[in-house]
Order: C-alpha cells, then structure tokens, then sequence
C-alpha cells in the first residue's frame, strides 16, 4: 500500500538494507549457488540430451540397415563406381531417410579395408558423380577421386570412433563426442548383414555439435528460467524480511 501511494521512505529504507554487509554477504552466496546450480542443471541437460541423440541415431541406423542390400555394396570399390545403379540406390536411401530427420548431418555406409586399424567408405549421402559441385572428370575424361569426395574406397582412421568396430555385430551408439576431419559430432551406427548374417558394412548417421548443444540449450533454458524466479522471489523475501525485522526492532 505505502508503495502504491509512492511513499519515498519506504524505498530508501530497503535500499538502504541492500548495502548492509549482511544483505550483500548473503547476496554473494545466493549468487554463487545460483551459478553453480545453473551449470549444473545445464550440464546435465546436455548430457542427457546427449545420450537421447546417441540412442535416437543408432534406432535410424538400424532401421535403415534393414533397407540396404548387402549386394549393393560388393561391387562399389572405386570413385568411379559412384556412376553404378547399386550406388545411387543406396544414395537415395541415405538421403530419403535425412530428408525424413533434417538435422542429420552426415549419412553413409563403410566397411573394414584391407589396412589394419583403417575402415573405408562405400557410399556417401553427400557424394555423387553427378552432383555439381564435384569435380567430376579430368582433363582425360576420367573421374577425378578428389579429397573433397568421399568415394568408394576413401580410407578413414577408425581409432577416431572406437564404437564403430562393434557395429559390425549390433547397433551401436556412440558415448561422447567425438572429433575428425569433418568436425565435432555425435553418431549411431548399425550393422548391414550378408545373407550369412555376417556384418559386412555398417550405416552411420551423424549429428554436429553445435545442434546437440542448441537443442540442449532450448530445454535447458525452461529449467533456467524457474531457477531464476525462484532466485529473484528469494531475494525479494530476504530484502522485506529484513526490513520488517528491522522495523520491528527500531518501533521496539
């Protein structure tokens, strides 16, 4: 009521309580834990984001596994098998299921090489012979395997994703980020069965990760924002309690 009729008295007394050492030293406190009850919450937030994108990427791995034909891969060794109807089917299942999930990243296929410790691409969601800006031919005519493609063929260094190797035998998802040539991201990995039901291949899909942190960062800010009501309410309560402390004992 006093601060509805604008009673300047009032103010100065609870402005007056804010530069107490008693307000300021458990002010400093609030604050402290407020940060550190934010990151908390944030870090959790993320982690659990985290382990739902890793979880969520292996189950679309392993459904589109089951759309790829083992006998599609067998004969894509070389750029130049990029050209093959057995390639651009299994280009336009990766990019059908990309286009159904838009913010995956990467999509493609690998399978161990002949090199130890080295895996090699077979099929590229975002490589094709006829895409334009690939350099596609030579001066003679010939396809060009150009670092820029990942064609059939292009070794990678699997000791980068230590999960992959088990994906041979059953889906699998990644437990952290994890760092290459490409950038930083989070990825799910499935096994692509012969007719032995031996895993010859797997199907990867990858997520970046500036997107598994905004899409923690947006789940996190709901939390972030009941944190800070309550942060305000609490310091409110203690300007006010103060005060009628106060007042009660000077009126004493």
């Amino acid at each position: 009521i006093r601060l509805a009729a604008f009673n300047r008295s009032l103010l100065k007394e609870i402005l007056s309580l804010t530069k107490t050492k008693a307000f300021l030293g458990t002010a400093c406190v609030l604050v402290t834990l407020f940060i550190v009850v934010s990151y908390v919450m944030y870090l959790q937030t993320l982690n659990l984001i985290k382990e739902q994108t890793a979880e969520r990427l292996r189950a679309i791995a392993a459904t589109t596994a089951l759309q790829i034909d083992y006998r599609d891969l067998e004969p894509l060794r070389f750029a130049r098998d990029m050209k093959r109807p057995e390639y651009q089917r299994v280009f336009e299942i990766l990019n059908a299921v990309r286009r159904e999930n838009p913010d995956v990243k990467w999509a493609y296929v690998m399978r161990p090489s002949m090199q130890k410790g080295m895996w090699e691409f077979i099929v590229d969601a975002d490589s094709n012979y006829n895409l334009s800006f690939l350099q596609d031919f030579d001066q003679n005519g010939k396809f060009t395997e150009a670092e820029e493609n990942v064609f059939p063929g292009l070794q990678y260094d699997i000791n980068q994703v230590p999960e992959m190797a088990n994906a041979l035998n059953h889906p699998v998802a990644e437990n952290s980020i994890y760092l290459d040539q490409w950038g930083t991201y989070l990825s799910g990995y499935a096994p692509i069965f012969d007719a032995t039901q031996k895993g010859i291949a797997i199907v990867g899909f990858d997520i970046g990760l500036p997107k598994v942190v905004d899409f923690a960062y947006k789940k996190f800010m709901w939390s972030a924002l009941i944190v800070t009501g309550l942060f305000i309410s609490l310091i409110i309560l203690i300007i006010f309690s103060t005060y009628k402390k106060n007042h009660w004992f000077l009126q004493k």
